[in-house]
């Protein structure tokens, strides 16, 4: 499959996406954390880039929300789909929940970011790039693919970290840093 199909397979799946060189957007972004691309958009854009790589939207949008464990422990998180992002860098994806959920960093644990609602990750098969090197040294891939596992509810504990009180707009959502 080429980086295209996987991008439509996602669109199809529901998840709002745009390439990306690494975690740099090829396109202006934000639009596609509120609405999702055509089709016909992402056969355009993966035209132009075959070798793009590919981020989805987090959030509402997307219908997830994303725990992202850069090494270390790992919290205890129910089975759902899980890619690996670098050796021992993983992205656990959850079902949103239907409420705003903000992206935020060390919330849950000092290595743990959630990616919610104006926010976005990568997603296999696309490439890490080391940060020193700027050269790929790693290929994402799925641990525990979205077929076999499914998309499953956040854990209560956790989504009482995450959850925001106010209500979304999100104009007022910034992205922040996306570094594994």
């Amino acid at each position: 499959m080429t980086k295209k199909d996987f991008a439509l397979s996602y669109l199809k799946n529901g998840i709002s996406v745009f390439p990306t060189h690494g975690k740099k957007p090829l396109v202006a972004w934000e639009k596609y954390s509120k609405e999702k691309p055509t089709e016909q958009e992402v056969i355009d854009w993966w035209t132009k880039w075959p070798d793009a790589d590919i981020a989805g939207s987090t959030g509402v949008v997307s219908g997830l929300v994303v725990i992202d464990v850069d090494g270390g422990e790992v919290p205890k998180l129910t089975p759902t789909a899980i890619s690996e992002t670098s050796p021992g860098h993983y992205q656990y994806f959850f079902k949103h929940p239907g409420f705003p959920i903000q992206n935020s960093a060390k919330v849950i644990a000092s290595n743990v970011d959630v990616r919610g609602d104006g926010g976005f990750v990568v997603l296999p098969p696309s490439r890490h790039f080391n940060k020193e090197t700027g050269k790929q040294d790693f290929t994402y891939k799925w641990s525990l693919p979205p077929k076999e596992a499914g998309f499953t509810d956040l854990p209560q504990e956790l989504l009482e970290k995450v959850k925001t009180k106010k209500s979304f707009d999100s104009e007022n959502i910034e992205q922040e840093d996306v570094d594994e």
